[in-house]
């Protein structure tokens, strides 16, 4: 049977382990909605079309077979097979700011500027940081991404500065 005595001795070994134990949290976090000033360099759209990939052959039926994807193809032996995909619609629209170049490839951004190359739009973002806590203290802050939300044209007296 243990003793009151060791109890004790247990517990304040525990109490002292526990209360000297650093509590590290990582998570990420966002700025306020931040807007800065760019220029639209480009817009792009690839139309949607039928591609040929080579790819593995997941169910093989005599010459032809269907990959993991559940694309139909010619089977080539050794498990291989060309299959003809569907490419969908890719648009991407560039701009410039004070960070650099970035892309966006949403088609709303690109309906929307694919006849405004060269102007300035005011886009909004969020800057993204990493944030290391120790016991609930900020030790560390890193910037580590940018999250575009979205850009409008500046009104025609703001398009020539």
């Amino acid at each position: 049977m243990l003793s009151t005595t060791k109890i004790f001795i247990a517990f304040l070994f525990l109490s002292t382990v526990f209360t000297s134990c650093t509590i590290t949290k990582v998570k990420n976090e966002r700025s306020t909605v931040l807007h800065e000033t760019a220029t639209v360099v480009k817009t792009v759209h690839i139309k949607s079309h039928l591609d040929n990939t080579l790819t593995t052959s997941s169910i093989p039926m005599g010459g032809f077979g269907i990959d993991g994807s559940g694309n139909a193809g010619a089977q080539m032996g050794g498990g291989l097979q060309i299959s003809i995909v569907k490419v969908p619609d890719k648009y991407a629209t560039i701009f410039s700011c004070e960070h650099g170049e970035f892309v966006i490839s949403r088609k709303e951004i690109y309906d929307r500027f694919k006849e405004h190359t060269g102007a300035r739009v005011d886009v909004t973002y969020q800057n993204i940081y990493r944030t290391r806590f120790e016991n609930e203290e900020v030790k560390e802050r890193a910037l580590v991404d940018y999250d575009f939300l979205d850009a409008f044209l500046l009104p025609p007296e703001q398009q020539g500065e």
